[in-house]
């Protein structure tokens, strides 16, 4: 890849290769560039990791929010896993399973399986092993 000339102020805020600092500054500017959630969701699992030496729960959550919203599943599942776990929020099971839900109502396997251990395990939701297997089935 060719180095950067000038990525702007996220290639300095993030240790990114100079082509998602670009994608993201231009994608936060227009969001009809739908096609780059993918960036959005790589940027929060970077800031969720730390694999770029600063881990940061809240901009991981902030990046995910941003490509659910967009209509992306991956980036629902992603949300949803930090409402469970409290990454960059306050952990919140019945938004992580409203997140699970939807994204796997969008066709992510995963989060069909998520909305199954829901239900198995009661989490967010009372005790339901009929709806618990009819998620794990969708799966």
């Amino acid at each position: 890849m060719v180095p950067c000339q000038k990525a702007g102020s996220l290639s300095h805020e993030l240790e990114v290769d100079c082509y998602t600092a670009r994608i993201m500054e231009i994608g936060y500017k227009n969001r009809e560039m739908l096609h780059r959630r993918d960036a959005m969701i790589r940027l929060g699992q970077l800031y969720e990791s730390g694999a770029n030496g600063r881990q940061d729960g809240r901009k991981a959550f902030k990046w995910y929010r941003e490509a659910d919203e967009l209509g992306d599943p991956a980036g629902t599942f992603m949300l949803g896993r930090c409402y469970l776990k409290g990454t960059g929020t306050t952990p919140n099971e019945r938004e992580a399973n409203r997140s699970f839900k939807k994204a796997g109502r969008q066709g992510l396997p995963i989060a069909r399986f998520e909305v199954g251990v829901s239900y198995r395990d009661g989490r967010g939701y009372r005790k339901n092993l009929r709806e618990a297997w009819a998620w794990f089935d969708y799966a």
